[in-house]
């Protein structure tokens, strides 16, 4: 057998986005907890593999304005959404003690949440919504060794997400149906990560960064009546992240980490995140 880990994350982070051919200006904060540890863990020595169980609660509350009609007037709603996931992974590591080399990692993951809508004051709806998330990411890692046992590393990614989305139909207050919010999605992820190693008096720290293009084929949309809108999502962003980790001591490591995505239509997203892992 081989070693195991427990570990866990907060997400913290705020989008910008358009609807509606840019008519509609949509503000997001969202906030993610994240638990997880490992349940099998196997090795020969050379190779291994990891399964483990990981859960989260997610939060996030979305503010939309935009034109009401011809005589320049504004409409304002807003919107929060929380709930659960769980999920299942599995890590493969051709190198299971210095993770050079080749890996594969994946994962599957539902989710179930709670939204509620409110339109102005006008009318207001709640409902139920739930997400079924496939995973298959693979890399190789290449190491170049520094003076004084410091390194760096080289790892080009790419990583394939499915997802699909279902929420309720639901008339609200205001007596407009709202429907059509069930999706099928796709994205790409193609980047490179690198870290570095360093050695000092007072321990090792990793300060890393990774640059990834991002293709995805989500078409997020919701029909009113008998109008459908839709979000101004950019098939293509880039995504840049930077952190640092460092070793709190042999078996608890601690990380940070910024991250920032850009594409057409005004989207941008920025999050930062606390991960700790305790090793045994």
């Amino acid at each position: 057998s081989a070693d195991g880990s427990v570990w866990m994350r907060f997400k913290a982070g705020k989008a910008e986005s358009q609807a509606v051919n840019g008519n509609v200006d949509i503000d997001s904060d969202y906030s993610q907890f994240q638990l997880g540890g490992d349940i099998l863990t196997w090795s020969d020595g050379a190779q291994s593999v990891t399964v483990g169980l990981m859960g989260s609660y997610i939060n996030a509350s979305t503010d939309s304005t935009g034109n009401r009609g011809a005589d320049g007037s504004q409409f304002s709603a807003n919107g929060s959404v929380d709930g659960y996931n769980l999920g299942l992974y599995a890590t493969w590591f051709a190198d299971a003690q210095s993770h050079r080399g080749a890996y594969i990692d994946s994962w599957y993951q539902y989710g179930a949440y709670n939204n509620s809508v409110d339109n102005d004051g006008l009318s207001a709806s709640r409902y139920d919504s739930a997400a079924h998330a496939v995973s298959l990411e693979t890399g190789y890692r290449y190491d170049i060794a520094l003076s004084n046992r410091n390194t760096v590393s080289l790892t080009p990614q790419a990583q394939v997400t499915w997802q699909r989305y279902s929420a309720d139909t639901v008339i609200d207050d205001g007596g407009t149906r709202i429907s059509g919010q069930n999706d099928d999605s796709w994205t790409t992820r193609l980047g490179m990560r690198v870290d570095g190693k360093l050695y000092k008096e007072s321990g090792r720290i990793q300060p890393f960064m990774e640059v990834n293009w991002l293709h995805a084929s989500d078409n997020a949309s919701a029909t009113f009546g008998d109008t459908k809108v839709s979000q101004d999502l950019p098939n293509d962003r880039v995504e840049v992240k930077v952190g640092i980790q460092a070793n709190v001591s042999e078996r608890l490591s601690v990380y940070a980490q910024a991250a920032g995505q850009k594409g057409k239509n005004d989207y941008g997203d920025a999050s930062f995140s606390l991960n700790m892992r305790y090793n045994w």
